[in-house]
């Protein structure tokens, strides 16, 4: 998995610099990724530490032909329905609510 790790750090990175190329055409907010999703191409927009989530890794590699790359050209698409990736959004956003409530209370408590 160490690898999956590089190579979704390397993604951000190029998405990053491509984000400040883009940001006159408000492409994505700061520190969020923009991907297509399913046969209709819609488009949703997520916080990039989403990336970083073995779901959304195995997603990556099951949607690029060939295997994933560390440079992607052009826009992300990801080969799912739209309502599994609803579903699949709900969920990291839930997971990462916890675990920002998680450490608040932690803090508290030392």
């Amino acid at each position: 998995m160490h690898y999956y790790s590089k190579l979704v750090h390397s993604i951000v990175n190029n998405l990053n610099m491509k984000d400040e190329k883009a940001r006159g055409n408000h492409l994505s907010r700061k520190g969020h990724v923009a991907v297509y999703v399913g046969k209709e191409k819609k488009r949703y927009e997520f916080p990039v530490k989403y990336l970083s989530h073995p779901t959304m890794q195995d997603l990556m590699i099951r949607s690029q032909h060939g295997g994933l790359e560390p440079k992607i050209e052009g826009p992300i698409v990801l080969a799912c329905r739209t309502q599994f990736f609803d579903g699949l959004l709900l969920l990291f956003k839930e997971y990462h609510r916890s675990q920002c409530s998680s450490k608040r209370l932690l803090l508290r408590i030392v």
